[in-house]
């Protein structure tokens, strides 16, 4: 259709949901979301087909005006060959999947897979906190810690798939916790949301805690135990700041970006949080004469990966009118 651009059908496989929507340039018209499991990747494809369907008849988008299927997963994948790599404990049977096949059997179009967090980082990258900016890393504070590296505006791949996208697997305790990826002290192990439990009921003060009470011992409940000028919260709280601005201190060294970003559920205390690691970074990183990286917390929330998909899907057909921002940012 002359000058309308492309639309994207994205896919976001998370830990615990799937979300899907249909995007144009940096618009989503429609999007859906649904529980999982993460038992298996096969089994929760007949459910991702109807909600994307029912995202397409919602937003009116007809096929022609489809690019493709752009998916975020939630492990180490080929972003060049669509290859899944490596899972860890969450759709098993990701390796047997046929994404291409699903994608154009049920939508006639092609797939581009990304590591969601590398997918989120382009979504902040082409509209939100990280637009016009070309040496990134992102932090997702959640379940577990995920990380992605941009370097020259493009993402840091490997043949191997770890590099760039393991941030939340960088080891910041050698006598640490065991971690769900096999190595020792990773930010992971030491300050997510999976452990948060076990770093509380660790503490000395647990039982006379008010965190001790709470049926679901989450960082939304930390929050208000520390907001209760709870001891026992307060220096958990501060234990996991410690681990994210060491975290961050690596992240910097390792890649040199100009600017950190932080999303995740966990960020929405925001700059609480922000400041006490931009001081730690202040303090403890290797600067240059060219400055220290910015440090700013991501603008998108949950949708960031689901927008990043147009990234995937840079070319256009003649008669579309893409934005220039989406067709001259080549992943």
């Amino acid at each position: 259709m002359l000058g309308v651009s492309l639309a994207i059908l994205s896919i976001d496989f998370g830990g615990s949901h799937i979300a899907v929507a249909v995007v144009q340039e940096t618009v989503v018209l429609a999007e859906a979301h649904m529980p999982t499991n993460s038992v298996s990747l096969a089994g929760n494809l007949d459910l991702v087909t109807a909600l994307i369907q029912s995202c397409i008849l919602e937003s009116g988008t007809k096929h022609p005006m489809l690019r493709g299927v752009a998916v975020g997963f939630c492990g180490i994948v080929d972003g060049e060959t669509g290859e899944i790599l490596s899972v860890l404990n969450k759709y098993p049977d990701a390796h047997q999947v046929d994404l291409n096949a699903w994608a154009w059997r049920e939508f006639k179009l092609p797939v581009r897979i990304e590591n969601d967090a590398c997918l989120a980082l382009l979504g902040e990258w082409l509209a939100g906190a990280a637009q016009d900016t070309k040496d990134v890393v992102m932090i997702t504070l959640g379940t577990g810690i995920g990380g992605a590296a941009m370097l020259g505006g493009k993402l840091l791949r490997s043949r191997a798939g770890q590099a760039g996208c393991l941030g939340g697997h960088l080891p910041v305790n050698f006598k640490g916790r065991l971690c769900s990826c096999g190595a020792v002290g990773c930010a992971e192990a030491e300050a997510s949301t999976a452990v948060l439990p076990f770093l509380c009921q660790e503490h000395p003060g647990f039982s006379t805690s008010s965190v001790a009470n709470e049926s679901v011992l989450n960082f939304n409940a930390l929050f208000r135990a520390v907001d209760a000028n709870d001891d026992v919260a307060q220096d958990v709280l501060s234990h996991c700041i410690d681990v994210w601005s060491n975290l961050t201190v690596g992240l910097i060294h390792a890649y040199g970006p100009e600017l950190v970003v932080f999303g995740g559920g966990v960020m929405q205390r925001g700059e609480q949080l922000l400041n006490p690691i931009r001081a730690y970074v202040e303090a403890h990183v290797w600067r240059t004469t060219r400055g220290l990286p910015r440090i700013e917390r991501a603008q998108l929330g949950e949708r960031a990966a689901l927008l990043g998909g147009p990234a995937l899907f840079p070319k256009k057909r003649a008669a579309t009118g893409v934005s220039q921002r989406v067709h001259a940012k080549y992943v």
